[in-house]
């Protein structure tokens, strides 16, 4: 059990320095991205794979721009809760929908007809001091 933890955990890591690497177009790790990922991991009790997907989430998801990044990976407290919330979510909705058969789903159809709308024309009366003279003199 602890061995295959490990491998995953190193699994985990490797996957985010390949990823990192890619995001950056470099063949090694700054050594500034890696005192963050260590501060990331033992202050924030952060995963590798949570801070991989807190990246994806961002870069990808999100649209971050990389040129904004100033070579380092700074976003990941600011995008981590909202990465998590993302695939939680979508994990949440692949539970819930495990057990349906997708080609026995028939989709409810409901017909709304419009009516067309209209055109109510007001006849504006164009104000004038005399119509209202004559209004009143009567």
């Amino acid at each position: 059990e602890k061995e295959q933890n490990l491998s995953q955990i190193e699994q985990d890591k490797k996957n985010l320095e390949e990823y990192i690497m890619k995001l950056f177009g470099t063949k090694y790790i700054d050594p500034r991205i890696r005192k963050q990922i260590k501060q990331y991991i033992e202050e924030y009790h952060y995963t590798y794979s949570g801070i991989h997907k807190a990246l994806v989430y961002h870069y990808e998801i999100n649209g971050g721009e990389i040129e904004k990044a100033n070579g380092a990976i700074g976003i990941v407290p600011y995008t981590y809760q909202k990465a998590y919330n993302y695939y939680y979510a979508i994990w949440e909705a692949q539970q819930k929908n495990k057990d349906k058969e997708i080609n026995q789903f028939v989709p409810k159809v409901k017909e709304i007809i419009i009516p067309i709308p209209e055109k109510k024309s007001k006849k504006r009366k164009l104000f004038s001091f005399l119509d209202e003279e004559d209004n009143n003199a009567e």
